[in-house]
């Protein structure tokens, strides 16, 4: 039997009929069973790419235990949203094999396998790219203990940081002979330049498996003014002022429509906006429409919809629900709609993928951001582009509109028409449909993007196009490269060796790099994070090496301007007798970069309408209890300052002048320390989060990983913060016992905001991992303090009654099917008298 034919075998085995042309081209390669090769996989969206991966996987592994020797992989994917799909797609197959493995999910929500995934005690980890990027920093042998890293979605390192810490990846992989590296991506780039720096072997097939037909809507203010030949569910037509008194807008109107026809064609529809509010009004819109009109009937009675979902997303409540889902997204998910954007509880998010995704769901549209863009699996039918643009965020203060990118918008369209894999390919009979709708002043954006498409741009790596305030701490993760010379010793020159590995653009020279290079050592070696190596080798060229605070720190990727201003200001939060954890969080919330990502996970009001002049100064009343509630953890200056802040916006709102509020950067920091304070403070949940700061509970999740992920930058950097005193350290003013009693004060505050349950608890209450969303694991880190007391008291052999009051106490807190569990493991403790 050849190895084609193996493969072949696994395939039906797992219930796939036969193979699309990219799988068959893929296997029929006589690079491909060649485990010393690398391999780029091009294909279209839905041609079987991941697959082509797994069955690899797989294949390689069976011929491994054969020799008794384990093969093991790292299956790399930029979204938390797609680890969860990928991880229940990974594991249905290896089920469909009758294979037993460990496969586990390592995400910033998902750490509790993370020491497996480390010493490589997992068969296969699911893990998001930053994860692979910091173990291999922090640990030199993490790849090694790997056999196999799929990279998928590769067409993301076209991100600025994503791409960074890719592009990383990449060449620390590049020191393990033995690690074979398959990307996957797709051919709206050029990747000649990546193929032949890192030695990929290509496999290109563009063709899809299922056949699309695309359908551009043109319109004016007056009329559908164009329509491309052949389309069925639209027609030019002239608009009349009752239309949008219905719909609401000529988008609306035009999206209704195309939405009737293809629902009476039973099939489903995703229609992809780029603004999270956006997705659910239009859900809401479309659903009246569309009830109004006959087309929807409810699948299920509106009084037990919200049943149906808590049932399904396995919550107790609903009050995880609050602030994404109210009576009108009831409604509109009994009609078969719904939205999907990163706002939602990730468990809700979850459950709606799989309805819509699933040709038994109930959902019949979904009106969703990116999030359902890239690599989700799909029997989506049709796909609707209202809006061809979208913002810039984060990379400049403009945040001006854009027009898609190629690979943005086939990763949109190419959600349309997926392949049945149970169906053989010859017996599909599924067309895909997408229909971007355009203004008439955007017909020469939407032919240059179509020739962009045709003529893909070559890609570059994106380092070199970034603000040269990351290159320091971005040239800092290059010395715990495994192939570093002399260990980890390393000249300018070594490092530009490097950085030569990476796809150059055209406009990065040669001397441009040495610059960059230059001025990052500079500020490394000022900032202690490397040292001048003293060798006696007659090398004229100064080397350097990690220091121990460098060694720390390597592996975070921030803004070395942000480093500094988080380094400069610890002294106002760390005395001698005091921590003031407000004022940290203020630092960090401060700094530029941070900021301007911050802006990008919690949406600032959008515009000041009529509803803003009532929410904005209940979200002031609410700031002003938080931080009076903190302000022991704070210290004088800051507190007055805030309090004055505060103060001045209650001014503007009586002179009508909400918007000057809006716009302030210290508003944002102020609104945005206050969601962590109240988070920490144990009285933080979705309604009261949603209510006094406007802030969705999801995107407390996303925020406090990112201020944790700074707080460890904090806690390494602790050692190299300046004094209060010119040219001296803020350890030799406080001395090393206070300084090691901050540092592990600063490790428990990331943690805290980062909790995650331990198995023995998980055991003990029944809780599933898998579906334990955000706020059930915030309610377990107070049941987890309440156990660990337990565990202590059970040794005394006395117990006080003010101790046993106390823990009847927190007993209360906490919901009351763990009471009962936590009763019956503890009885002579929880005993009530």
């Amino acid at each position: 039997m050849t190895e084609y034919d193996d493969v072949r075998r696994l395939a039906n085995r797992a219930n796939y009929k036969e193979f699309t042309s990219l799988q068959e081209e893929s296997f029929r390669d006589e690079n491909f069973f060649d485990l010393g090769k690398w391999l780029f996989i091009i294909g279209a969206t839905g041609s079987g790419k991941t697959l082509v991966a797994l069955l690899s996987y797989f294949h390689e592994r069976q011929k491994f235990m054969a020799q008794g020797q384990s093969y093991k992989m790292l299956f790399a994917v930029p979204y938390r949203a797609l680890a969860a799909q990928k991880t229940d797609e990974i594991s249905e197959l290896a089920a469909s094999l009758g294979l037993r493995l460990k496969i586990v999910q390592s995400t910033s929500e998902h750490t509790i396998d993370d020491q497996d995934v480390i010493d490589g005690n997992v068969d296969i980890a699911i893990i998001i790219n930053e994860k692979i990027f910091m173990f291999a920093n922090i640990y030199p042998d993490f790849l090694e203990r790997y056999d196999l890293i799929v990279l998928d979605e590769i067409a993301l390192i076209q991100d600025f940081i994503r791409g960074m810490k890719m592009d990383l990846i990449l060449l620390k992989a590049k020191d393990f002979p033995s690690l074979r590296v398959i990307a996957l991506g797709t051919p709206f780039y050029d990747w000649r330049e990546y193929v032949e720096k890192f030695g990929f072997i290509k496999i290109v097939e563009t063709t899809r498996p299922i056949d699309v037909k695309e359908f551009p809507v043109f319109f004016s203010q007056s009329r559908i003014t164009h329509v491309e030949e052949g389309c069925r569910a639209i027609e030019p037509e002239k608009f009349s002022t009752g239309q949008f008194k219905e719909s609401g807008s000529r988008l609306n109107y035009i999206v209704t429509i195309i939405c009737k026809y293809h629902l009476q064609q039973n099939e489903k529809i995703i229609i992809f906006l780029n603004s999270r509010q956006q997705v659910r009004e239009l859900s809401r819109a479309i659903q009246t429409q569309l009830v109004d009109s006959g087309i929807l009937t409810p699948w299920i009675d509106e009084a037990d919809c919200k049943k149906f979902i808590l049932r399904e997303i396995q919550a107790e409540s609903d009050e995880i629900l609050y602030g994404a889902m109210d009576d009108n997204d009831y409604r509109a998910f009994a009609h078969g709609i719904s939205y999907h954007n990163a706002d939602m509880p990730s468990t809700l998010r979850y459950m709606i993928e799989r309805d819509l995704l699933s040709d038994e769901g109930h959902l019949r549209i979904v009106c969703s951001t990116e999030t359902l863009a890239y690599g989700i699996n799909s029997t989506t039918d049709v796909v609707i582009i209202p809006h061809m643009e979208k913002k810039n965020y984060g990379v400049d203060d403009s945040q001006k509109l854009r027009f898609l990118y190629p690979n943005e918008y086939m990763n949109y369209s190419g959600r349309a028409g997926r392949l049945n894999p149970a169906v053989p390919i010859s017996a599909q009979k599924r067309v895909g449909y997408v229909y971007p709708i355009l203004q008439e002043s955007q017909k020469y954006q939407w032919e240059l993007l179509r020739e962009q498409i045709g003529a893909p741009e070559v890609t570059f790596s994106k380092c070199f196009d970034v603000n040269e305030s990351f290159w320091p701490l971005y040239v800092l993760s290059l010395f715990t490269n495994r192939g570093s010379v002399s260990g980890k010793v390393l000249g300018a020159e070594d490092l530009l060796s490097q950085l030569k590995k990476l796809p150059l653009p055209p406009t990065c020279s040669i001397d441009e790099l040495v610059g960059h290079v230059s001025r990052a050592l500079s500020k490394l070696l000022a900032k202690k994070l490397i040292s001048a190596d003293d060798d006696d080798s007659d090398d004229l060229e100064p080397k350097y090496s990690l220091t121990d605070t460098g060694a720390k720190i390597a592996g975070f990727i921030i803004s070395f301007d942000d480093f500094e201003k988080i380094l400069d200001t610890i002294r106002t939060y760390v005395t001698d007798k005091n921590f003031f954890p407000v004022d940290l969080f203020y630092s960090i919330f401060s700094a530029p970069e941070f900021l301007k990502r911050c802006q990008v996970i919690v949406r600032d009001f959008q515009t000041i309408r009529q509803k803003d002049n009532i929410f904005l100064p209940q979200t002031v009343i609410a700031m002003e209890n938080i931080f009076r509630a903190a302000n022991k953890k704070t210290s004088f200056a800051l507190y007055q300052k805030i309090t004055a802040d505060l103060a001045e916006y209650k001014r503007l709102f009586q002179k009508n002048k909400h918007a000057l509020v809006v716009h302030e950067d210290k508003f944002r920091v102020q609104r945005l320390l206050a969601a962590i304070l109240l988070w920490r403070s144990g009285e933080c949940s979705p309604r009261k989060l949603y209510d006094d700061l406007q802030i969705h509970y999801e995107q407390m999740r996303r925020l406090r990983d990112i201020v944790s992920y700074h707080i460890y930058i904090v806690q390494y950097g602790l050692r190299i913060a300046p004094g209060k005193k010119s040219n001296r350290l803020l350890r030799n003013e406080l001395g090393l016992a206070r300084l090691n009693a901050v540092e592990r004060q600063l490790e428990d505050l990331a943690r805290e905001l980062v909790y995650q349950p331990s198995n023995e608890l998980c055991d003990l209450l029944g809780v599933n991992q898998t579906h334990c969303d955000l706020y059930k694991a915030q309610k377990l880190q107070a049941a987890d303090r309440l156990y660990s007391e337990l565990v202590a008291a059970e040794k005394s052999v006395d117990l006080s009654a003010g101790r046993r009051k106390n823990l009847l106490n927190d007993l209360s807190k906490i919901p009351k099917r763990w009471r009962i569990k936590l009763a019956q493991r503890f009885p002579r403790l929880l005993k009530r008298d």
